[in-house]
Formats: C-alpha cells, structure tokens, sequence
C-alpha cells in the first residue's frame, strides 16, 4: 500500500511537469506542450512493458550487469502458475520514475521539436536509456552498484539522465527562432506565472513519493525512520533552495523573480534526492544552497552560450543532479536510520557513475536526436516556431476532431466588406450555419485572435482577392499564418479577367513596398519578418483559385458550390439554390420569390413554391388585391452594390419568416430587366442600393419613371451604404442627369442586363398565369402618360428628387451581423410593411395595374403634358393602421430647400437609444404626382 501511494504521488508530478513548462514557454505552445507530457505517460507505459522493464530488471548475469535479459513483455511478472510476485510492486513503482526521467527531456526541447519526433525519442527514452542506467544501479547485478555506486532516490539515475539528455536535444535541434535576437528576446519570457508557481508546488509535493517511497515498503522500522529522514531532508533541501534562488536573482537585477526561485526549490530537491535518507538535515541544508547556486550559475552560462532551456531542464536536473550524486560522497553520515555503522559511498565510485551515467546518455541521445533530424522529424519549420508549434500541429493538439470554424472568410477590411458577408452568409448555409464560419467583423477580432483562430480554429481559408488584399496588413498576417499552419487556403478573384493569371513572383518582391515599418513592426509582435510574407506568397501559387463575376449573376450559385466544395463544406448543409431549383424543375415550375426561405441563401426545397399553390394563396388573400411584392434595385456592374442587395434579400426573408408573413422580395440579378420593370409598374415596393452611378444605371431610370406614371400607394426606398461612397445629388447633378436621362430612356433596343439564363426566362410566363401582370414586353411597347425624351426624364429626376427628401436608410455592410439585422429590420419596416398593410387591406387592386390596350391607346393619343411643378410627389405618412407602428422610426425630417435634398440622415436601430417621435411610427409611403397633395401645410417633407 506504501509503494502504491507513493507511485501515485509520483505519476502526480507529471501535472506539475506540465504546468511548470507551460508556464514557462509562450503561450502559442501550449496545447503542444500539454500532447507531448500526456504522451509521456501513455508511451512510458508501452515502451516500459515491452523492453525497459526487462533491460532493466531481468536477469543481466550473462551481461555482465549492463543489460538484462530477460522479462521482456513483463514476462517475469507472473510465476508459472499465474500468481503474482514481488516484481509486481516494483514493476509499477519504477515505471513512474521512467516517465518522470522522459518528462525532463520535453522541457529543454519544447517550442521547436515536431511531435513526432519527441514521440520517436520518448520511446527511446522509455525503452532503452533509462532502463539500461537502471540495471547498471538498482538492477541487483549492475556492474555499478557493484562497485558500491549510492543513489538512494535517483539525483543520477532519473534526473542527471533525463537533464543530460534534454542539453543534447537542444543542442542539435537548435534554439528557437529568435530567442538571443535583442529585438525579440522579450517575448521568450514566462508568460504564465501561476502555472510555473501551481506547478512547482504539485512537483514539490509530488517528490515526497518519490524520495521517501525510494525505501521499497514500510514492513519494518527501518523503512520508517528512513522515509521520515528522506521526507524531512527533502523539504528542508527544497525550501534552501527556494530562498536562495530569490536571494540570488535579486542580488544580481534588484527584484524578486518567482521563476527563479520556483528553480531554485527544484534545484536544492534533485540535489537532494540521491542522500535523502543518508545524510543529516544540517547537510541538506547545504546541499540544497549549493544546489541552487549552481543551478543559477549554469542558466546564467547556457544564456551566454546561446544554448536554448526554454524551462531550465539542464540546469536543475542536470548539475543539480550530478552535485547530489556527489553530496553523497561528501556528507554521507556512515550510519544507517538505526544508528548502526556502514560503509558510506566513496567519491570515486560516485564520480565514476556519473561520468559513465553522462556520457552514455548524451551518445545515445546524440545519435537519436540526430537521426530523428535527418529523419525529417527534428525542429520545426522557423515560421512554424515563431507562430507557436500548436498551429504546426494543430489537428493533433484540438482536443476535438472537428475545428471550430469550417471555413473563415478573409478580405481587405477597406473595400469587400459586403463581398465577404456575402460569402459569409452563402458558405455558412452549406456548412450548417452562419456560426461554423469565421468572420472578424462579428467578433471584433484583433490580429492576435484572428491570427490564433487561423491556427488553431479552422479547417479552411476562403480569401476575398482583390488588387487590395495584397496590401492589407491584417490580410498578410492571416495568409501567411494559413500557410504555415498548412490550413487550406481558397482564392476567389473578384471580378477577373478570365486569361490573366495572378504573378505571385512580382507580388512577392513588391511586399517590401507595400508595408511600411510600422507594418513590419507590427508584423514582428506576431514573429513574422517580411520575407516570411514572401514566402507564403509564393506558396500561395498552389492554392485553388476560382474567378467571381460580379456581372455574370447566372453563375453566382456555381461560383458559392465550387468555393465550398473547395473548402470542404459539402459535408454540411448543402443549400438548393433558387436559381437551381428554377432550371431543374421547369416541368413543375417555380416562381421567384422568396416566401419566406431566404433568397440567394439556403433555400430548401419547400421555399420555391409551385405555380399552383402560389396562385390558390393569392386568390385565398382577395381576388381583386395584389399579393406583396419587393423589389431591389442596384447597379449590377458595381459587385459590392450587388453583394448589398442579396444581403439586404437574406435579411429581410428571414425577417419575414421569423414573422411568418408572406411576402416576395426579389433581388434584380434573379430576375430579368423585362421582369422587373412590370413588377415595379405593377405596383410592387421600391428599394434601391445607393451607389456611385446606379442613378444612371438604365433599369433604376426606368424603374423611377414607371414609379411617376403609377405611384400608387407604394413605399421607395434609398438604402445607403457608408463603404459604397455614394455622393447625393445636387441641384447640378439633377440637371446633368436630365441630359443623360432624355437620351438613355428612349435609346436603342431593350438589352437584357440582369445575366438570366434561357431557362429562367422561358419561366416568365408562369408569371402571366398568376395575374400579376401580362406577359413582359419590352420598355418601347409601355403606354406612359409622359411624351418625349425630356418629359421621361424629368419625371425620372423628379422620383429621384422626392426619395432623396425621404431619409436615406443606413446599412453598415462592414458591421457586425448583429448590428446589420438592427438595420434591416428598420428596412424592413419602411419598405416590407407597408406592402403588407396595402396587401390585407384591399388599398391597390389588379385592375387598377391591368389597362386595357383601349386604354393605353387612348393615352397614349393625348396630348402630353409637361410635368408640372407642382407635381412633385408629395411624401405621406400613413399612420391609418395601427397594428403596423413600428419599433423604430425617423427620427426627423427634411426641409425643403430650393429643391435639392439635405445630407443623408441616420436611423436608430432598436435599442441604441434614440428618441423618436411617436406621431412617425408609421412607415413611409409615396402618393400618387398630384397638385394639391401635400402631406404637411408647413413645407416640410416627411
């Protein structure tokens, strides 16, 4: 039971191992180091049952007493007739000393030796170099425990093996990368204090077992008395130790240091260890001093000589080590624990096994360390050191089989925000959801996390590249993290040009001009120098590219396939596009429309619905009423405007389904121009993506006289996004626009510009069979009550005037999900809601939107009438339906000035604070362009 406990108390220290080098190495090493002393224990146990064991126990009589024999496979752990025998106890007892000595050698070589090769060497360990000492001391024929070698509790035997072996391991692996450079050596410093202090104290307390169960059992009074001198040397050696380790260090830089006194606890206890049960305490109060001092002194020369201990292995269980096995010599009192003369070790004898303990296992560890080097096994990659060895072997060291992320989208933070929430939202329906995907500005990353989650957390990089990317400093940092950390990387080109293929050479010799010194030193906190951006660069050649039009939305879905069959993604969730389902079901067609799954995203196969279902519901609402529809306008050359506008077509469906409304919200890119020019005459709600140029844009000029010629009770909305840039209009840009108008709305023939396939457009007449509208024709063939080019544009100009005295909406596509769905549900309110009311209340019938031909011949023979001033659209608030008072409102208005607009406002999400009037709780509609029909008698404009 005595031995048993005390093996216990042993196997304790390798949490106090662990802790005591994981508090001294940093912290991006740490899961590493943790593998590597678990591995420790579960190795030992294998290498020592099948050869350490019986190299160290059996029979060495054949061998002289160097080796023995026999009891490989614990073949001497059983009699004959399966009893079990006293080499049980012993067996187990030993087998803890065997992993403590492995667990030495971790420390002087943590940080940079690959796994595999300290799994290589820690068999070694196990199996051969410590077994071998073993028989040479404690295996009953040893040659020197023949010769009267003394070492009661191994100071030579664990400690000056283990210590001995990890100064060689280091020697030949080398130090770690940057550790005596001036402008780095800081970061080399302990990051984690507590863990050294917790694991000292376990260590110490952990020792007990292995001093004062060195006696082999408690049968009879002698096993006491030397447990209790062993135990009460131990400690007065330890806390010696302690104080003189503090004493030192502060003699030498003026402060107390809790590392070098945990050393110097440590050094007065493996100094200690060999003469615990044969010395007097007044010795081990000296041994303990000594011991320290010289583990001081030898960290002091082993910094000198560049020699990396990241935890001081040599230093204190190496010469610690060999001065116990010498104290004993020295301070042995020649009597045992019962008072009787014996014959104390001799100075020779002890030197001689020292000697002979040091020089076999620095050859053997020599020939190990080096083959494991040439093996490809040794030192890790520079780059792979500087970043922390946990992202080098991070799918060893996860502790869970499955990253946390699947995939992290990285793009330049000054230009493809809305992009890379795109691809965000599009990869994370085919993972399982928006959690298992990775982007910054949902968790107000800093580079430290987003570099640690690129080595650590995800399974697959997805880089958003543009001319920018190359120049990001955050984006650098990341790709070059991606490529030493071997994480998959995916490039998608935005926008280019099929025959030009990225010169990763040219972007690689101009990263010196990109980042100025700042950057670098930036770059350096994180141990990345410029060549190593370079370098990963260049690697960068071998990862998979895949081209994103931006002007080509027939391919969107294809491209988000192929970007996540690229990242692995296709275990998860794997979406059924819109637009796919749409061609493949033409022989049961779908319309599209997005009730309520989410368009653009993930949407299953119930979110498309058949013609036939779609029709029974919209006659189950009322005959006569128009089904609410949404439409968003952007300009479909500009890929951020586009990318906004799916966003905006996600959010506001899973809005809707949330509230489990229906309504049909319709992105321009899923539709043809034909198509969207009859829903927006139909009468469908407005919303439009504000961008540089989209007011010139042809389809949102259409758009905008369509609305003149029938406004109806209809809700147009400017979205505006802060990363677009777009410039409002002045009065001198209204005029310019006219000019370009007049021309672009009566030129040429209709071109389709919204990238439909034939098969999408073969199903618009399922459109037709709906009642929403006839069959699309082209914009010549539309009966308008506007004659001209001038009159088209002046019409177009006034729409554009009168959504510009509205409040402009903000969409922050560069923010936080969080923040953008604050956002959309205000969107939601000003555009969807209102269609909705219109919907359930009968306001707007078919008929109305059906003219007969008589009808548009007969207009279209009248005279045309210039648009008259007064015909401005006049904005009205709609507060007639209180079920639909929203929870955020405008908080002001604009006054009319001159007739330009005002600067684009700001509207309050829900919970940010801000204070609003409640007689505007309503959403925003327009009226129809009629004198007299001012909304406020004051002038201003709601």
């Amino acid at each position: 039971l005595w031995v048993m406990l005390c093996t216990s108390l042993i196997f304790l220290m390798q949490a106090g191992f662990a802790l005591l080098e994981c508090g001294c190495c940093r912290q991006r090493s740490v899961a590493s180091i943790l593998t590597k002393n678990i591995m420790d224990a579960i190795v030992g146990v294998v290498s020592w049952y099948v050869v350490g064991w019986g190299l160290a126990f059996g029979d060495s009589t054949e061998s002289s007493g160097w080796a023995g024999m026999d009891g490989f496979v614990g073949g001497n752990l059983l009699d004959s007739q399966g009893a079990v025998t006293d080499n049980m106890l012993l067996y187990f007892f030993q087998w803890s000393f065997c992993s403590v000595s492995a667990t030495i050698v971790s420390g002087g070589v943590a940080e940079r030796l690959s796994l595999q090769g300290y799994l290589m060497y820690s068999a070694l360990m196990a199996a051969t170099i410590y077994p071998v000492v073993v028989c040479w001391t404690w295996g009953g024929n040893g040659w020197l425990g023949a010769l009267g070698y003394s070492d009661f509790a191994g100071s030579g035997v664990v400690h000056v093996t283990g210590g001995v072996s990890a100064l060689v391991g280091t020697l030949v692996i080398g130090p770690r990368e940057g550790r005596f450079a001036c402008a780095d050596a800081w970061e080399f410093s302990p990051h984690n204090v507590p863990f050294i202090s917790l694991g000292t104290l376990i260590l110490w307390f952990g020792w007990y077992g292995f001093n004062c169960g060195s006696t082999g059992g408690m049968g009879s009074a002698s096993d006491g008395y030397s447990a209790v001198i062993a135990g009460v040397n131990t400690t007065i050696a330890g806390g010696m130790g302690g104080l003189m380790g503090l004493f030192l260090h502060f003699v030498r830089s003026g402060k107390f240091d809790v590392p070098a006194t945990c050393n110097g606890v440590l050094g007065g206890l493996v100094g200690i260890t060999a003469g615990c049960a044969m010395v007097t305490p007044a010795a081990a109060v000296v041994i303990g001093v000594v011991g320290s001092i010289l583990v001081d002194i030898a960290t002091v020369v082993l910094e000198q000589l560049g020699i990396d201990d990241p935890v001081g292995a040599f230093p204190v269980h190496g010469v610690a080590g060999g001065w116990g096995v010498l104290a004993v010599a020295i301070f042995d009192r020649g009597h045992d624990v019962m008072g009787e003369p014996v014959v104390g070790a001799t100075f020779d004898v002890q030197l001689l096994g020292l000697t002979a303990i040091v020089c076999f296992s620095s050859f053997v560890s020599f020939v190990a360390f080096k083959f494991i080097t040439f093996a490809g096994f040794g030192g890790t990659k520079t780059l792979a050191q500087k970043l922390g060895i946990d992202g080098h072997h991070r799918s060893a060291t996860a502790g869970n089989s499955a990253a946390a992320y699947a995939a992290l989208v990285c793009y330049p933070q000054s230009s493809l925000g809305a992009v890379a929430r795109w691809f965000h939202l599009e990869l994370g329906a085919r993972a399982g959801g928006r959690s298992r995907v990775f982007l910054d500005a949902d968790s107000l990353a800093t580079l430290d996390q987003l570099v640690g989650v690129v080595r650590d957390q995800v399974e697959a990089v997805v880089v958003v590249v543009d001319d920018l990317v190359w120049c990001d400093l955050w984006c650098a940092a990341q790709l070059t993290t991606a490529v030493f950390a071997e994480v998959r990387v995916i490039l998608v080109l935005v926008d280019k040009l099929d025959n030009v293929d990225l010169d990763f050479d040219v972007i690689a010799d101009d990263v010196g001009n990109r980042f100025s010194a700042k950057d670098a030193q930036e770059l350096r906190q994180f141990g990345m120098e410029v060549s190593d951006i370079q370098s990963a660069f260049r690697k960068l050649a071998g990862a998979e590219q895949i081209i994103f039009r931006g002007d080509e939305p027939a391919t969107f879905v294809e491209t988000f396939d192929a970007v996540a069959a690229a990242a692995g993604l296709q275990d998860g969730l794997v979406a059924k596009s819109f637009r796919r389902q749409l061609v493949a079901k033409l022989a049961r067609p779908c319309v599209p429309v997005c009730a309520p799954s989410r368009l653009g995203c993930a949407v299953d196969s119930g979110g498309c619905m058949e013609v036939g279902k779609l029709l029974r519901s919209c006659k189950d609402q009322m005959a006569n009423k128009t089904p609410p529809i949404v439409v968003l306008l952007c300009d479909t050359t500009n890929i951020s405007a586009v990318a906004a506008m799916h966003l905006v077509a996600c959010g506001l469906a899973e809005i809707t389904e949330a509230l489990k409304e229906t309504i049909h919200i319709i992105p321009c890119t899923v539709v043809t121009d034909s198509e969207m020019q009859e829903l927006v005459f139909s009468g469908a709600n407005v919303g439009v993506i504000l961008s540089p140029g989209v007011l010139s844009t042809r389809l949102v000029l259409r758009m905008s006289v369509l609305v003149a010629d029938n406004p109806g009770n209809r809700a147009v909305l400017a979205i505006f996004c802060p990363k677009l840039e777009f410039q409002f209009p002045t009065d001198k840009d209204y005029d310019e626009l006219k000019l370009f108008a007049a021309h672009e709305l009566t030129a040429g023939p209709d071109v389709e510009q919204s990238g439909a396939t034939p098969e999408l457009t073969r199903s618009v007449s399922f459109w037709a069979k709906l009642g929403y509208f006839n069959e699309p024709r082209p914009w010549s063939e539309y009966h308008l009550r506007f004659g001209g080019a001038n009159e088209l544009a002046a019409a177009a100009v006034a729409t554009y005037r009168k959504i510009f005295k509205l409040i402009a909406l903000p969409l922050d596509t560069h923010g936080s999900w969080r923040s953008m769905e604050g956002q959309l549900r205000i969107i939601y309110e000003r555009v969807c809601e209102p269609a909705i009311t219109a919907a359930a209340g009968g306001l707007r019938r078919h008929q109305a939107m059906k003219l007969s031909s008589a009808e548009h011949k007969t207009r279209s023979d009248m005279k045309p009438s210039v648009v008259r001033e007064e015909e401005s659209a006049a904005m009205k608030i709609d507060s007639s339906d209180e079920g639909s008072v929203s929870s955020s409102v405008v908080s002001d208005t604009f006054a009319e000035t001159g007739g330009s607009p005002g600067p684009c406002k700001t509207v309050h999400s829900p919970g940010t604070g801000g204070s609003v009037d409640d007689a505007a709780h309503a959403p925003l509609t327009i009226r129809g362009i009629t004198s007299g029909e001012s909304s406020r008698s004051d002038g201003a404009r709601g």
